[in-house]
């Protein structure tokens, strides 16, 4: 099988795009006695799913699409509980595209940059190599022992975002997405600083360029400043030579995995000290592996960070 640090690198790629934002349809909750999630059991057996690069919708049984999903989104590496636990978001979070109206020939398809990634077996077997039989019966045993479970609250299937890692502290929705949700709360993200944090260096040179392409105006004053935070950490607000932006339009421009950092500017370049990766809201997958590893089962981790406070 291909390393952990090379297939993490690619997962923390491929879950920075999952557009988390569309899966919310947030509604307006009373804020007295909030209902908590709960793990529930579908009958559905199959889903249509749309194929991009096949154009084509083909039915999928659920459980080979949960197979998929986890092929796709977690290092098969991790312990069985946290892919059992990553299992149940990814049937929790196809359920709910299916509960919220599906394409006109499909429930959903495998479009990363619109819905949650899926390998094909073929896209599996590109991506593992010959580490595939391994990672398929990995990950087959923990979605085969979850089949047909799913995360719901009042009745519905959960937004069950997720993200890479996020250090201390995971985010929440409101301040992630701009909505309040009650289950996607700021809950502890059972990681270590020294398991996620690296640096990344960038030149004032390329920073200015960077800058000077978007805004077609020329960079100068202070390099960075950041004005406003979340209590999780997060970067909500910030200055670019003077220029008010998002923590995540920030984090953007210079390519950053996350608004979760910290930096010191030099004579020539600022390093940035990540501390998080995606948009850090729901599941941290690396806070779910520690979990697993320390005697937690999938029901625990599920139900650590998708909770509402009572």
């Amino acid at each position: 099988m291909k390393g952990t640090a090379k297939n993490a690198a690619v997962y923390v790629i491929m879950l920075a795009g999952i557009p988390a934002l569309s899966l919310l349809n947030p509604e307006r909750y009373a804020p007295e006695a909030v209902p908590q999630v709960e793990i529930c059991r579908s009958d559905r057996e199959f889903y249509t799913v749309y194929l991009t690069n096949e154009d084509k919708a083909v039915q999928i049984s659920a459980l080979d699409y949960s197979v998929g999903s986890v092929l796709a989104q977690m290092p098969t590496d991790y312990a069985e509980e946290a892919l059992k636990a990553q299992a149940v978001a990814a049937n929790t979070y196809a359920l709910r595209l299916c509960e919220m109206g599906g394409l006109d020939n499909a429930d959903f398809s495998d479009d990363r940059t619109l819905y949650q990634e899926f390998f094909t077996e073929d896209e599996a077997k590109a991506f593992f190599g010959d580490g595939y039989e391994e990672a398929y019966e990995r990950a087959y045993a923990a979605c085969s022992a979850v089949s047909g479970e799913y995360l719901a609250f009042e009745g519905m299937p959960i937004a069950a975002v997720f993200h890479t890692s996020s250090w201390e502290y995971t985010e929440s929705a409101e301040m992630a997405f701009g909505e309040a949700v009650p289950y996607l709360s700021s809950v502890r993200s059972m990681t270590e600083k020294s398991q996620i944090s690296e640096e990344i260096t960038l030149t004032l040179a390329e920073i200015s360029a960077r800058f000077e392409a978007k805004f077609n105006e020329k960079a100068e004053g202070v390099p960075l400043s950041v004005t406003e935070k979340s209590p999780a950490g997060t970067v909500l607000s910030a200055e670019l030579y003077g220029k008010p932006m998002s923590g995540n339009e920030l984090s953007k421009l210079l390519n950053l995995p996350s608004a979760r950092f910290e930096f010191s500017v030099n004579e020539n370049d600022i390093t940035f000290t990540l501390l998080g990766s995606g948009h850090l809201c729901g599941m941290c997958q690396q806070g779910a592996q520690n979990m697993a590893l320390d005697g937690s089962d999938y029901g625990e981790i599920l139900l650590h960070f998708y909770s509402a406070p009572s």
